[in-house]
């Protein structure tokens, strides 16, 4: 045992020479901490260890730092270089680059938003139904919007996935969908919001949508709501009609947790009873908790799950278009940040809640009327 100790002792003396020898041979660069020591960008080791002895006082601890620390890492491995190293992932420096550039627009849009007097608009149909007809809605809605001078952005889905029937439209599904999204966005100069209900969605719909919408059947969703917070992109989020208004300041602590600080909360209804939903005004200014801005829906607000009967023995959400004027003043009296409308040119025929969306002919003049109860209401 103590011929093996010895020679243990014997090795480690002339590796210990040899790499002094070498380090010497290297211009007297030493450890990161001692004389001529290298620099963060000329050792891609990022040793840490201090060479010392009044750090290590084991004789086989002081060795061992010296050999980890006093390594010459350049002419060990030569082929290792600072841009391919461990410490450096390509497409993760990518992703940060294009969030940061998420982040930057969205910040002038969000602030845009909650500047907003008396309120902005988020409206559109409720589903694409084919190009022709989202550009059709988009110029007649911006027309409209701009002339009252009200910040728009326009809305529709590229796919409805929580339909309430198997059987039931859809939408384009998501490749085509934000292709025609994206072409209303450059076409009219318009932002966009759409929603997701997927967290693999997120990617795609950040790189057109300016706003992601997030379902109220999913506000709690965190791995949702958190791959959409990482986008980058302004964030809404839809109250279940389950949940409390409390709920949505959780729903927006996760957002803003995963590094995204625009977010906002949006008021859609809660069920009353098993076909009906009702507005509660107090959850307009319960929801300000969550210390960002309040969209009221106040078209989804007046479904009517699966109020309707079909036949064959299937149901459809039924709806009480009628009551849009009614909730909506009463939202923009209490004092709403922004109103959330589904806008239809024939709601009568259109594939997707029909009896909750409000036709493109008196968009205008609900409007007007909204504006100036919002105006008198200061």
């Amino acid at each position: 045992m103590a011929k093996f100790f010895t020679v243990f002792i014997l090795l480690a003396l002339i590796a210990v020479s040899m790499l002094q020898s070498t380090v010497s041979a290297n211009g007297g660069r030493r450890g990161r901490f001692g004389p001529g020591s290298l620099t963060s960008s000329q050792c891609p080791g990022q040793c840490v260890r201090r060479c010392s002895k009044t750090q290590y006082h084991k004789p086989c601890m002081f060795f061992l730092s010296k050999v980890l620390c006093e390594m010459p890492f350049h002419q060990s491995i030569p082929q290792l270089s600072l841009q391919r190293s461990l410490f450096f992932d390509p497409e993760r420096s990518r992703d940060l680059a294009v969030r940061a550039s998420n982040m930057d627009s969205s910040n002038v849009l969000y602030k845009q938003l909650k500047e907003a007097q008396p309120f902005f608009v988020l409206a559109g149909p409720n589903v694409i139904e084919s190009e022709e007809h989202i550009l059709h809605m988009a110029k007649q809605i911006k027309a409209v919007t701009s002339k009252l001078g009200v910040p728009l952005v326009f809305k529709s889905s590229f796919d409805k996935a929580n339909r309430t029937s198997s059987k039931s439209f859809r939408g384009p599904g998501l490749a085509e969908g934000l292709k025609i999204l994206e072409k209303v966005k450059t076409t009219y100069d318009l932002p966009i919001v759409t929603d997701v209900h997927e967290s693999n969605q997120c990617e795609a719909v950040g790189r057109v949508a300016d706003i992601i919408q997030i379902p109220a059947f999913l506000c709690r969703q965190t791995d949702l709501l958190v791959a959409a917070a990482k986008t980058g992109k302004i964030i809404n989020i839809k109250k279940g009609q389950f949940c409390a208004p409390s709920v949505m300041t959780n729903s927006a602590e996760k957002v803003r947790l995963a590094g995204n600080q625009n977010v906002m909360v949006c008021e859609r209804g809660t069920m009353f009873g098993y076909n009906d939903l009702i507005v509660d005004p107090r959850n307009f200014e319960w929801m300000r908790e969550a210390n960002c801005p309040v969209v009221a829906d106040v078209t989804h607000a007046l479904q009517q799950p699966a109020g309707k009967k079909l036949e064959g023995g299937g149901v459809a959400s039924g709806g009480l278009r009628e009551l849009i004027p009614c909730i909506a003043r009463t939202a923009v009296a209490v004092g709403v940040d922004g109103l959330f409308m589904e806008v239809h040119d024939d709601p009568l025929n259109a594939p997707v809640d029909g009896p909750t969306q409000w036709p493109l002919r008196h968009f205008e003049e609900l409007l007007e009327e909204l504006i100036a109860i919002a105006v008198s209401s200061y």
